[in-house]
């Protein structure tokens, strides 16, 4: 005798395997959503983190110079000579070690690099070209520059100092603030002065940001500290 054959429970068979495929793949796109979601967690975490280390090091720097001053050095007479620096800056060898942010004998600062996870920079830059946003008098400040930062890190630092970026971005469009080679500080301070656009930032004075700079034609981030306001 021929068998009967039951196709309601073959294609509820199907139907439950169908939903179950559904339920796993939901399932496992949730996991990679919360993977994903925690490595940006953890991404911004970084960037906090290091945020927090250039703002210490900007610290670090403005203490260095302070010891100097205080040994009865003038503003002019510091330099930012080391071994790894650019020569611009002078050669440590030959300069008196207690007028050195990085000598032992002078501001005992710590030759630091920039982390390549947030800048493409192969070092710091110290300038003496602009006055920054309502610092001091108008004349030109002596300014630490980490160049060349990424935008995530650039939104990081500026709402960490409590900038508003959602209207307006910090701007420097005429002559950057991160100068040339030929800009690195040597002891001198311009006596015209570069000035950034106020209009765009949101709290002053301002003796740190990261500011984006269109002079080259392309927009590039830096983030600068005033490590002496004049």
């Amino acid at each position: 005798m021929a068998k009967t054959s039951h196709p309601n429970t073959q294609s509820g068979n199907i139907i439950f395997f169908v939903l179950l495929a559904v339920v796993l793949m939901a399932a496992l796109s949730f996991t990679i959503m919360r993977g994903d979601g925690g490595s940006h967690s953890i991404d911004r975490e970084k960037l906090i983190i290091y945020s927090t280390e250039v703002e210490q090091y900007g610290a670090e720097l403005s203490q260095a110079i302070q010891i100097i001053l205080e040994s009865g050095k003038s503003e002019s007479e510091v330099t930012f000579a080391h071994a790894d620096a650019p020569a611009e800056y002078g050669d440590a060898g030959a300069l008196p070690t207690d007028t050195q942010i990085f000598s032992i004998s002078g501001g005992q600062a710590e030759y630091r690099l920039p982390k390549s996870d947030i800048s493409t920079a192969s070092n710091w830059e110290f300038y003496s070209q602009s006055n920054m946003p309502q610092v001091g008098s108008e004349n030109a400040d002596l300014i630490a520059v980490l160049p060349n930062v990424t935008k995530d890190f650039c939104d990081v630092f500026n709402r960490r100092i409590g900038l508003d970026i959602t209207t307006t971005y910090p701007d420097d469009p005429a002559t950057c603030f991160k100068g040339f080679a030929a800009d690195r500080y040597n002891g001198t301070y311009n006596a015209t002065p570069n000035t950034l656009d106020t209009s765009t930032f949101s709290l002053m004075p301002t003796l740190r940001a990261c500011v984006i700079c269109t002079d080259s034609g392309m927009p590039q981030n830096h983030v600068y500290i005033v490590l002496y306001e004049r």
